[in-house]
């Protein structure tokens, strides 16, 4: 063979190969790719979190002009994109791990990805009077799983004591003082519960504008995000107290009018449980005073008896016309209701219509 053919020879194999390599995929180079979108997703929940961090900081500030109701609905979107990234984390990360598996348990497919990288990179050296070419390298191309930044299945228990450690979240969960935290608190259990997934039920920091306190949440229930503002009971008169109120004491104890207030400002629904498996959901919007048939508005003091009361015709109780929570007699601070002919106040409802419950938990998000 003429020295010209031989090098037309070798280049037509260069060309070959050089297509095979930009077409072909394998395992391992599918995880790397996976590896690369999950390592971008993490990126931007960093990035999202941050920015709720920010935005929910000035609202806190009261620095800028900017409407309430503009920074709440930043900070709605921002939990909206965290709950997308955590789903698309998820997925990712059992994408990687299942090419991980496939690709060392296939080192053939792997070989040709290496083999053709070889031989390409030897045919680049091929002369146009020459006649050697290079044997192609047997290399295994073994992966390497970028395990940094990993988060636990929702499922997975993480400890045998209940304890968190700090290096199971990467955005600066810890413990202080008994309580979780990120930073010096977040304004609420749902913004908690948005940010991190899979987190327990228990004591949380919360910081308000003006004020840094302990709260309650319940992270299972209902999709979680709810914090505990009154333990209600018909033995106990409501009161206002500075202590961390607990699910399931029933001592009438509540959270004071400055933290109710603020965590109503940010949340939409309203969670009453009995504790013994049966709840109600309503909505907050639909209870202004100025709306018709509202007697009391959802109240500004959880120390009152009655927590709301919207009546079809009057206020006083008479015609089984009427939705509440609590009422003023003695003992009626648990109280609830579901007669009136507004369908657009409870959500759900477990309770007989009209119910005299002896101890009531009181929750918001």
């Amino acid at each position: 063979m003429k020295p010209l053919h031989r090098a037309l020879l070798a280049l037509s194999i260069v060309l070959v190969l050089h297509t095979l390599l930009t077409i072909a995929l394998t395992p391992c180079d599918l995880l790397q790719q996976k590896q690369q979108e999950l390592s971008d997703v993490k990126r931007s929940a960093e990035e999202s979190n941050i920015l709720m961090r920010a935005f929910d900081e000035m609202g806190r500030s009261g620095a800028f002009s900017y409407k309430k109701d503009e920074l709440r609905e930043q900070t709605m979107n921002f939990e909206a994109n965290l709950k997308e990234y955590k789903r698309l984390d998820k997925t990712l990360q059992m994408q990687v791990d299942s090419l991980s598996v496939l690709c060392k348990k296939e080192p053939g497919l792997s070989q040709v990805s290496s083999s053709m990288k070889t031989a390409s990179s030897a045919s680049n050296n091929i002369k146009i009077a020459s006649t050697t070419t290079s044997a192609p390298s047997n290399t295994q191309f073994v992966p390497t799983v970028n395990t940094e930044g990993q988060t636990d299945s929702d499922d997975e228990e993480k400890s045998s004591t209940g304890e968190v450690s700090e290096r199971e979240y990467d955005i600066g969960l810890r413990v202080v003082d008994g309580a979780y935290t990120v930073g010096e608190g977040l304004r609420s259990c749902r913004l908690y519960n948005a940010t991190v997934a899979g987190l327990k039920s228990g004591k949380y920091w919360i910081k308000n504008k003006t004020d840094r306190f302990i709260a309650y949440c319940d992270m299972t229930t209902l999709r979680g995000g709810w914090t505990l503002v009154s333990s209600r009971s018909s033995k106990f008169e409501p009161i206002n107290s500075e202590n961390i109120v607990l699910p399931l004491s029933f001592k009438g104890e509540s959270v004071n009018i400055e933290r109710w207030v603020g965590l109503k400002e940010i949340s939409s629904i309203i969670m009453i449980t009995n504790g013994k498996g049966k709840y109600a959901t309503f909505n907050i919007a639909s209870l202004t005073i100025s709306k018709v048939g509202v007697c009391s508005g959802l109240t500004n003091d959880l120390s009152n008896r009655v927590i709301f009361h919207k009546e079809t015709a009057g206020c006083n109780l008479v015609g089984n016309d009427y939705c509440l929570i609590g009422t003023n007699f003695p003992g009626g601070s648990t109280e609830v209701a579901n007669l009136c002919n507004d369908k657009n106040i409870f959500n759900k409802f477990d309770f007989k219509p009209n119910e005299k419950i002896q101890e009531l938990d009181v929750y918001i998000r």
